[in-house]
């Protein structure tokens, strides 16, 4: 998946360069526009004629099926092909779209394959048959330990999945537990997903390396520079501050997000075009797609030209780490020329033109000589609406991740508040684009540790890790305050995914709460009003919405048989 994005974007980059090179900024903005709308049909088409549950991230879904509620279709094999495909090219479209997402479910889908091919002959039992009628043996298969094994084989292979992504083994351990598993979370775990993440990393790195490529590192800097990744005590004060915005606009973030989600939900549900669906979903992407590309191909022509850096132009020391996330060509140089004279380019161009993962990675770089104008760097927050582009992605029928925009939108932020120091006796702009960064996603995702070393690992940069803890503190102190609930748990609500809390609610944990004070009094059952009464298995469904509708009853006890089923501490008593 990293090398064909990366051949893609790179032929995507040198053609639309071309364009703009011979025929101006139109004419590259419809031909960048064409080419990835080409690429968005690809994926859309897959999604909404082959497998519908593969649009979006997939974690809403995953995080239930890891609560033990059933996901029907989660992880069918075609999941597996259409998610593959889909978030290549989605990616390949200029999307501010990440991979991370899907790649928890693709790693799930082959976790689970792997489980039904080694698993299964450990999970089936015989039974003889001796009577009359017949004889012999007849196997079954023990579905409850089955199930608990494929829950265990998604988890390794979501894990995987992350730390290939990022080159992170430790990270994809962590991401896994605070993200998705951490109310099912089997205490065997830890080694199993230990080794796997770190053979997934493993075998990774080295079919990148066959390949020539080293895309997914997020290094930019000469490693033996060590001076310029050091914080000091004058960045504490900028870093809270930093914090204290991106807490807020992640809470923002997250609530757009999902109140995009709800209104495309709203139309396409809409009489009008419920009718002709799946066509409706096919247009939204690639309209939106086409949107996203005309306004990345157009504003860099309304902001100037910057001379190149002198380490990239001479191809200094740590040129190597210089290249575009996407940029296919070995010897192609990190930043893109746009409309711009030789020995020129366009910083803004290079920003939105290069994808998300080669912006962060300028944003990231901490060579000397190499900084952004505070002009290049607001235009891509507000100029370019990349904040409310990333925003209206989501629900739309193509397989895709937050992650990574998240990151962008982050690390934007946190360059614009180094460049605004400089001179100030303050750290590298970069550190501050790697703790906007932490921060950002933070406050989106609700996750700690398992930022820190996602980006501690990825960055290469332990000296990061205290301003990154001190980012993500802040920012969740203010998003809490703004949001209660992180994107991920957002979807498991308004999708209506089944999933059960570790604990009992406090109003169950009285000593004077028991079945029979639960009971329903539904007089439509048995003509009374007086006598508690059990809904029957096949109740009527007015009865059950009155029922529900009861203000003074929250929660229900569930009998089968005449035996109170689930927690002791709600079935003392029986009614």
């Amino acid at each position: 998946m990293v090398i064909a994005d990366a051949s893609m974007v790179g032929w995507k980059l040198r053609t639309v360069q071309y364009v703009y090179s011979h025929a101006g900024v139109a004419a590259g903005a419809l031909a960048l526009a064409a080419i990835c709308c080409a690429f968005c049909a690809v994926a859309v088409g897959s999604v909404v004629f082959a497998a519908p549950i593969c649009a979006g991230s997939g974690l809403p879904e995953a995080k239930g099926y890891f609560n033990g509620s059933h996901v029907p279709d989660m992880f069918q094999p075609i999941n597996l092909y259409v998610r593959v495909f889909g978030i290549v090219f989605a990616v390949a479209a200029g999307l501010p779209i990440g991979r991370e997402g899907p790649m928890v479910c693709i790693g799930g889908c082959l976790g689970i394959g792997t489980v039904h091919v080694l698993a299964a002959k450990y999970v089936r039992n015989e039974v003889q048959l001796q009577d009359r009628a017949s004889s012999g043996s007849f196997g079954f298969i023990d579905e409850e330990r089955f199930a608990h094994a494929k829950r265990i084989g998604c988890i390794l292979g979501g894990a995987a999945g992350i730390a290939s992504a990022f080159g992170a083994p430790v990270g994809g351990i962590l991401y896994m537990f605070e993200e998705v598993t951490v109310t099912s979370w089997p205490s065997e775990l830890t080694f199993r997903v230990f080794i796997c993440t770190m053979l997934a990393s493993l075998v990774s790195r080295g079919f990148l390396n066959l390949a020539g490529q080293d895309v997914h590192r997020l290094v930019l800097w000469n490693e033996e520079a060590i001076s310029s990744m050091r914080w000091a005590w004058i960045d504490v004060p900028y870093f809270i501050v930093l914090s204290v915005v991106c807490g807020l606009c992640s809470a923002i973030f997250t609530k757009g997000m999902v109140g995009t989600w709800q209104l495309r939900r709203w139309l396409q549900g809409s009489r009008v075009l419920e009718r002709y669906q799946p066509y409706p979903k096919l247009w939204d992407a690639l309209l939106y797609t086409a949107l996203c590309a005309l306004v990345f191909g157009t504003m860099p022509a309304f902001f100037g030209c910057e001379p190149v850096p002198t380490s990239s132009a001479h191809g200094g020391e740590g040129a190597h780490h210089r290249r575009l996330e996407g940029g296919g060509d070995a010897h192609a140089d990190s930043w893109v020329p746009y409309t711009c004279h030789e020995g020129y380019m366009s910083e803004v161009a290079t920003l939105v033109l290069s994808g998300a993962e080669g912006a962060i990675k300028q944003l990231y770089s901490r060579d000397e000589d190499e900084h952004f104008s505070l002009g290049s760097l607001g235009s891509v927050f507000v100029g370019h609406l990349y904040f409310l582009l990333a925003m209206g992605v989501s629900g739309l029928s193509i397989p895709m991740g937050a992650f990574v925009p998240t990151m962008l939108i982050g690390a934007v932020a946190g360059r614009f508040t180094g460049e605004a120091l400089v001179g100030r006796g303050t750290s590298h702009p970069g550190l501050y684009a790697l703790v906007g960064s932490a921060a950002m996603l933070s406050g989106f995702t609700r996750m700690t540790i398992a930022i820190v070393m996602l980006l501690v690992e990825a960055t290469r940069d332990l000296s990061a890790m205290l301003p990154l803890m001190l980012g993500i503190f802040t920012s969740q102190c203010v998003s809490r305050l703004v949001a209660s609930h992180d994107f991920t748990d957002e979807m498991v609500l308004k999708k209506g995914i089944a999933f059960l809390d570790p604990t009992l609610p406090n109003v169950l944990s009285g000593a004077d709460v028991t079945a029979e004070s639960l009971q329903l009094r539904v007089e439509e059952l048995r003509g009374t009003c007086n006598e508690p009464e059990e809904l029957p298995v096949q109740a009527p469904l007015s009865t059950v919405i009155r029922a529900l509708r009861q203000d003074r009853i929250a929660y229900f006890p569930v009998v089968a048989d005449g035996v109170c089923l689930g927690p002791s501490d709600s079935c003392r008593a029986r009614g």
